[in-house]
């Protein structure tokens, strides 16, 4: 039993980082390529997909609660679940994301030098990659094929 609620409780875990990596792309993508597309239709189109998975990571998020509750009632799966395995694999997507925000800040900095770059589109941009980079390390190592 207890196995089967570590597992069940990793794959929903998963599965919530996967909407909300989605969720990301699809929500502050829209606001980078706001001023990029004149299509009304196409970005109303994105904010409906956006506002829907927001209920999709709400419904995920409610189960994790449910199932997370278990795990923290009982010791030694809370042990297990939040070991140092998992905040290994926290500090490695971390650290990533600090990685590409880096980089590309370093980016926009050379831009600097040649052209007029934005403050508003660093700050997108910057803020977009660095997140979703973090989001898809975490999912990468947390795949158990």
């Amino acid at each position: 039993m207890e196995t089967s609620l570590i597992f069940k409780s990793q794959r929903i875990k998963y599965e919530l980082f996967k909407w909300v990596t989605f969720g990301w792309v699809i929500w502050f993508g829209t606001f980078l390529i706001w001023d990029v597309i004149d299509n009304f239709v196409l970005l109303s189109l994105l904010i409906l997909i956006g506002c829907v998975n927001v209920v999709l990571c709400a419904v995920n998020a409610f189960t994790l609660g449910k199932m997370w509750a278990k795990v923290n009632s009982d010791e030694r799966l809370k042990k297990v679940v939040l070991g140092n395995y998992q905040t290994e694999k926290v500090y490695k997507s971390c650290y990533w994301g600090f990685l590409i925000t880096t980089c590309f800040l370093g980016f926009f900095l050379l831009m600097a030098l040649f052209t007029n770059v934005d403050a508003l589109t660093v700050v997108k941009t910057t803020l977009f990659f660095g997140i979703f980079s973090v989001l898809v390390a975490w999912l990468i190592y947390n795949y158990d094929g």
